[in-house]
This record gives structure tokens, C-alpha cells and sequence, in this order.
């Protein structure tokens, strides 16, 4: 399981980037800068273009790292773009990803699932034209270049019945299973503070792409999915527990790799004076209380050049005397290493306590929780910070929905089985229909 951190920023710049690429390699940086404009066209994507050159040359290419790139399709979500704009959006979206694509590793799908500003354009009929115009134009694309294959992630959406509906049938009648070799997962951001619930709810959609895969023409390439706007830590414990459960599965077949994104963790850092910070020493999880209290090694090791340390330990003197900081992302990078030592951490635990088996043992959800239940008492016991009741209760309740899932794949994938239980977990999350 990767961390892709999300770039582009105006908070985060020269040291800051880089002390931040230095650990995860990769980095996601949106083409929203060139659609947000009220005059948005090729010539405001040819500066972002610029712009995510620049970054990658300063930031990810001296790290042996790669840019992953956005489509910008949040912008339209947003309101940013009107609707009788669509056909711009597809072309400026269509130049970057044919003529650009020996500077990105990977390229999302652009995804148009509704508009929050323009409710006409929310019905069936419309959305499922705009979206199908854009892929008709990326498969083109694809077809003239085979290399964008390996490239190219078709991002899903399913939180409405009626959205899932649609996706669903434009993978179908454009048969796409001939082109998309990644999947993504999108229209994750703010769901669970929408509904309010504490369940993962990714699960359905990754065996929806699984299988999709599986009846794809790139079965024996590696299986990839991406996981769009995650952050909280019991959702990347599944993530990293869906990863080596599907690793397994597919064992023999090709291998998995699993990522996730998210601006959070320099989110935390610039708005909140204590957060805990972790470190993996010797198969312990080290807890501070605040970045004040990290050892200097560890400053050292993040830190991008000597002059860079002293800066951090002048901050962390402002912070501990009740100063404000002289650049509020100071400790952001902290937060990053802090964050993919939980992920590290978090994919021992999976490893130690053979969850994969437990799940594979397990004859019904009632007896995996018993199982889950013990594990998470021993760990809030010796990581009350990481385990709290809050998210041990989602990690029973996403593990009992993953059982169904798990059954239905290792007893014949059954396809309306498959549709009763995604209809049964869309209406469990509860979101409410935005579309006619």
C-alpha cells in the first residue's frame, strides 16, 4: 500500500516538496489550475502543463519518483465549470493526455458524476452523454498510443444507486475491459461525514474492480487500484488488509498494488499545535505526543539539508514558546513520515495476526468478528492512541461487510449476487440521490 501525496499546492513549496517526495517517491498533481477559470482552455492547460514539469523536475525526478495526474474533474463537481463547457473540458483534458505523457507515470480518468452548482445537469441522460463523450475520446487516444494502457486509471463512482448504474453500463457498452488496465475509486471525499457512517465503504467497489479485472483482457498484468480522497487511519488499515487479501487471491495470477491519496496530512499539520506523531522501531509503534517531541534523528532524516534542520528546530522553538510559525506547512512533512509509519505499521499487524487467514477460516461474519474483536482488544490495550473505540467499531463493522463479499468471490462470483449485495451496500451508506 502506497501513500501518493497530492502536490500543486500554493502552501507547499521548495523544501517543504521535496522533503516530502524524498519519502514517498510519488507525487499526484491535479490540471485543476488550468480549469478553474471562468475563460479556462488550452491555453490556461498549457501553463499547469509548465507547472507540473517544474514539479516533477524539482521533486520527483531527483528522487527516482513519478507524478500521477488528476484529471480535474473536481473542479466540475464543484461548480467551477458550466455544463455547455463539457466538450472544452474533454479537449483541454485530451491535449495533456495524449501529448504529455512521457512527464506523468499515471493519468486518472476525467470523471463527471454530477454538478453541486447546475442540478439540470443532474439526470441520467446527461451525465451518462458527457461521460461517454470523454471516453470515447480517450479511447482514441489509447488506440493510437498502446503505451497509455499501462497508463491510464478509469476512476469509478457508486455512492448513488443511479451512479453506479451508469458507470457500470459505460464499462459495459464501451468495453472498456479492452482498455482500462487500472481502477480507481472516487466520489469518497467528505462521504463518510455526509452519511455518517463508520464503515469502510470502499469494499463493494474493490471487488467490483477485481472482477472487473478478472474479466479483462489484462489478467496476468499487475492488478492496480487506486483509492481517491482517503485518510483516516482505520480506512487505510483496510486498504492494506484488501491488499494482501487479493494478493492471495490472485496469487499465481499477477501481483496487487494498492494506493491511496489525500491532502489531509498537511491539512493536519498546518491547523492543529499537537498531533501524535508515530515511528516503527524494531517492530514497536514509538507514540509522541507532538512533532516538538520527535527525536532529532528523525528531524535529520526528513529534514532535506542542514540549513533545513535548523529551520525546522527554530520552528519547533516558535511552536514550544507559543509563537506562531514563520510558514504554517513547517511540520507537514513530519506528519507524512509519521503517517506512513502507521501504514508500515498497520501492514505488520495485518501480517502478524494472518487476517488474511482468518478471514479465509471464517464460515460466517458473526464468526470473523469474534476473531477481529480479540485482535483489536490486544491492540487498544498496547496502542490505545491508533486503536480507539471509535475505529475499532469500523474496523468490526467493515470487516462483517467484507465477509460478504469474500464469500460471494471464493463461491462462483455469482453477477447477481454481486448486484444484490452493491445495491445492499450503496443503501447502507445512505447517500442521498442527486440525480433524476
Amino acid at each position: 500500500m502506497n501513500y501518493v501525496y497530492v502536490a500543486g499546492g500554493q502552501q507547499n513549496q521548495g523544501a517543504l516538496d521535496l522533503a516530502i517526495t524524498r519519502q514517498t517517491k510519488n507525487a499526484l498533481h491535479s490540471l485543476v489550475g488550468g480549469l478553474k477559470q471562468a475563460d479556462f482552455g488550452l491555453h490556461t492547460i498549457e501553463q499547469v502543463t509548465a507547472d507540473i514539469r517544474q514539479f516533477s523536475t524539482l521533486n520527483t525526478v531527483p528522487v527516482g519518483g513519478k507524478i500521477l495526474t488528476d484529471s480535474g474533474g473536481y473542479s466540475f463537481l464543484r461548480e467551477d465549470i458550466e455544463p455547455s463547457l463539457i466538450q472544452m473540458l474533454i479537449d483541454c483534458y485530451a491535449v495533456y493526455f495524449e501529448s504529455e505523457y512521457e512527464t506523468y507515470e499515471y493519468i486518472f480518468s476525467l470523471d463527471m458524476p454530477y454538478s453541486a452548482k447546475y442540478h439540470g445537469f443532474n439526470n441520467k441522460k446527461d451525465i451518462y452523454s458527457a461521460n461517454e463523450r470523454y471516453l470515447n475520446s480517450a479511447i482514441r487516444i489509447i488506440e493510437s498510443n498502446q503505451a497509455l494502457q499501462a497508463k491510464y486509471y478509469f476512476v469509478w463512482h457508486f455512492k448513488m444507486t443511479s451512479q453506479f448504474t451508469m458507470w457500470n453500463n459505460l464499462y459495459k457498452n464501451l468495453d472498456l475491459g479492452r482498455y482500462v488496465r487500472n481502477h480507481a475509486i472516487g466520489g469518497m471525499v467528505g462521504l463518510k461525514r455526509a452519511t455518517g457512517i463508520r464503515f469502510s465503504p470502499f469494499t463493494a467497489m474493490s471487488y467490483h474492480a477485481l472482477n472487473s479485472y478478472l474479466n479483462s483482457s489484462f489478467v496476468g498484468k499487475e492488478f492496480r487500484l487506486h483509492f481517491l480522497g482517503i485518510y483516516s487511519p482505520q480506512d487505510r488499515f483496510h486498504i492494506a488488509f484488501l491488499e494482501a487479501l487479493f494478493q492471495e487471491y490472485l496469487a499465481g495470477i499477477s501481483t496487487v498494488a494498492m494506493s491511496y491519496d489525500s491532502i489531509n496530512p498537511m491539512q493536519v499539520a498546518r491547523m492543529n499545535k499537537k498531533i501524535p506523531f508515530f515511528n516503527l522501531k524494531d517492530g514497536n509503534l514509538e507514540v509522541y505526543n507532538s512533532v516538538s517531541e520527535i527525536p532529532i534523528s528523525i528531524v535529520h532524516s526528513v529534514a532535506t539539508s542542514p540549513e533545513h534542520v535548523q529551520v525546522i528546530l527554530e520552528e519547533i522553538d516558535r511552536r514550544n514558546n507559543g509563537f506562531r510559525l514563520q510558514n504554517a506547512g513547517s511540520f507537514g512533512p513530519f506528519n507524512v513520515y509519521s503517517n506512513l509509519e502507521l501504514d508500515k505499521f498497520f501492514e505488520m499487524l495485518i501480517k502478524k495476526y494472518d487476517l488474511v487467514s482468518v478471514m479465509k477460516r471464517s464460515t460466517s461474519p458473526t464468526g470473523l468478528i469474534s476473531c477481529i474483536g480479540k485482535v483489536l482488544d490486544d491492540l487498544s490495550r498496547d496502542y490505545p492512541q491508533v486503536f480507539t473505540r471509535s475505529v475499532q467499531q469500523s474496523i468490526q463493522q467493515t470487516f462483517e461487510r467484507s465477509w460478504r463479499w469474500h464469500n460471494w468471490f471464493v463461491n462462483g462470483r455469482n453477477p447477481q449476487v454481486a448486484e444484490e449485495l452493491m445495491l445492499k451496500v450503496i443503501n447502507e451508506i445512505g447517500f442521498p440521490n442527486m440525480i433524476c
